[in-house]
């Protein structure tokens, strides 16, 4: 659970207006994203100072979990091949999280 701070928006931004090099304008699709690439065939990605605290956070918190979910199994499978399943690091990840966050 994640709290939104005090005075924040809950409305849709505007939408982001780019000229990229190939002539292509990036679109809103609807939600408050757009579509579009970053020049070299990547999806743009807002600046993580155009987002909230708390997104940034979340941001965070998210890709150190992407960072031990791939650790963990990296050392399952060269410690124990595949005895050890990717949905069991996934399991006991998930429970650990939630247990260090209560």
């Amino acid at each position: 659970m994640f709290a939104v701070q005090a005075g924040a928006s809950a409305s849709t931004p505007a939408p982001v207006q780019s000229d990229a090099a190939n002539g292509h304008h990036a679109s809103n699709n609807g939600n408050g994203n757009t579509n579009g690439t970053n020049g070299n065939g990547a999806p743009k990605h807002p600046e993580p100072s155009a987002q909230p605290v708390w997104a940034q956070s979340l941001l965070g918190q998210t890709n150190a979990l992407v960072d031990v979910y791939a650790a963990a199994l990296s050392t399952a499978s060269s410690k124990h091949g595949n005895q050890v399943k990717p949905e069991d690091v996934r399991t006991l990840l998930v429970t650990a999280r939630i247990q260090r966050a209560g």
